[in-house]
């Protein structure tokens, strides 16, 4: 039945082509990034709430130890960074080519000797 008004199918589907044609120009990309991740959640409430201070770092986080009693020159502080870096570098899924810290492998030290600088691992 519907070959015998091939004109009008025609005309349909060139008038729908058309408006729909017209509603693309409508069209806008936007993937922003808080419409993509759950806004309501605690810990992206957190960091939506700390934003300017956590500008810039992406996909990375930062853990500050404090010594609230002595320095940080102190043994035992140091003995306990020493074992917070090496249980963070080998929690699962932490990419250990990016982990800084004094005792990761990726770490060198520089030096100013009366030879001039001196550095290593």
């Amino acid at each position: 039945m519907l070959f015998k008004h091939r004109l009008l199918v025609i005309l349909f589907c060139l008038l729908t082509s058309l408006v729909l044609g017209l509603q693309t120009s409508k069209l806008s990309l936007n993937a922003g990034f808080e419409k993509m991740i759950p806004t309501q959640h605690p810990f992206i409430r957190a960091y939506l709430e700390n934003r300017s201070e956590l500008a810039g770092l992406g996909n990375s986080l930062r853990i500050a130890v404090e010594n609230p009693q002595g320095s940080i020159f102190d043994a035992g502080y140091l003995d306990s960074l020493r074992r917070l870096s090496d249980e963070i570098f080998l929690l699962p899924g932490v990419d250990r080519a990016h982990v800084k810290s004094l005792w990761a492998p990726s770490t060198r030290w520089i030096g100013v000797t009366e030879e001039g600088l001196e550095g290593g691992r």
